[in-house]
């Protein structure tokens, strides 16, 4: 009898520590999601004035109300 209530108890506790390590996974998992589609988010891109390569828009350098890939480009704007 003090057997059978052993390995009662014993399944017992087995099925919550399964049940507390899958909710555990879950909640990982979630979290990787998240994070995957946070850093899958696409930047605007845009076209540079002079050679007209494109690039992202946060990277680009705005003068003279236009959009350059470089320094360089933008400072070819006053020789022309």
């Amino acid at each position: 009898m003090r057997l059978l209530l052993l390995i009662i108890i014993a399944l017992i506790a087995l099925v919550l520590v399964n049940r507390a390590l899958s909710n555990a996974r879950r909640t990982i998992q979630a979290k990787q999601a998240e994070e995957r589609a946070q850093a899958t988010k696409s930047i605007p891109m845009t076209q540079c004035s002079h050679c007209g390569v494109h690039i992202p828009e946060n990277e680009a350098v705005h003068y003279k109300n236009k959009t350059w890939c470089s320094l360089e480009h933008a400072k070819s704007a006053d020789k022309v």
